[in-house]
């Protein structure tokens, strides 16, 4: 019953949005991209989070940082932000979401269907792709995820995934929801591990 609740309400929050036609228009909590998280959450919060993938030498370029916010509304694991830098006004270039599924994948890939349709209604002229892959961060392969991206024609994105972590890596099952600037994909994409 919960997990038909959270469906429900995750679809309600995008219906609010059906008719966006830009990136920013979408959001994860009422944030979105191009917004100020200090319109969201306190500067001293914000400095105690940022840094994440840095600190932990995710990323080899710290041009964009993570900051993982906790959690949020129906977001069940964790709110995480990305800024640029050095950047005081703190603007949002990427926000993801979790949903935690402890010990429980399999009523992930259910609501990863349900928002993925979702979101194709959305956006029906995305460029769509699913990706299903070992996650890098264990060497074993046991770790899997599987990714539903909506690519947007100003180079933006949006993303559905069920994460399904080994044992060993003692991380939390989950959903994530991901929206994404052109901004942030480039560097993704081009800078962060180099």
């Amino acid at each position: 019953m919960n997990r038909l609740l959270l469906i429900l309400i995750l679809t309600l929050s995008f219906q609010t949005l059906a008719k966006a036609d830009d990136i920013r228009d979408f959001q994860i909590e009422g944030m979105s991209i191009g917004d100020s998280a200090l319109d969201f959450f306190s500067k001293s919060k914000i400095k105690k989070a940022k840094q994440y993938n840095c600190k932990n030498k995710v990323y080899k370029n710290c041009e964009i940082y993570t900051a993982r916010m906790g959690s949020r509304g129906i977001y069940t694991g964790d709110i995480q932000l990305n800024f640029k830098k050095d950047d005081h006004n703190f603007i949002i270039y990427s926000i993801t979401g979790t949903v935690r599924f402890i010990n429980d994948i399999k009523n992930c890939y259910p609501m990863k269907k349900v928002v993925s349709q979702e979101l194709e209604s959305l956006f029906p002229n995305s460029k769509k792709r699913n990706i299903k892959k070992s996650h890098a961060a264990d060497k074993t392969g046991r770790s899997k995820t599987d990714t539903n991206y909506f690519y947007l024609s100003d180079g933006s994105y949006v993303s559905v995934a069920c994460y399904d972590w080994s044992k060993k890596m003692k991380y939390n099952d989950h959903l994530r929801v991901t929206i994404s600037s052109k901004v942030f994909r480039d560097w993704i994409n081009n800078k962060a591990y180099k």
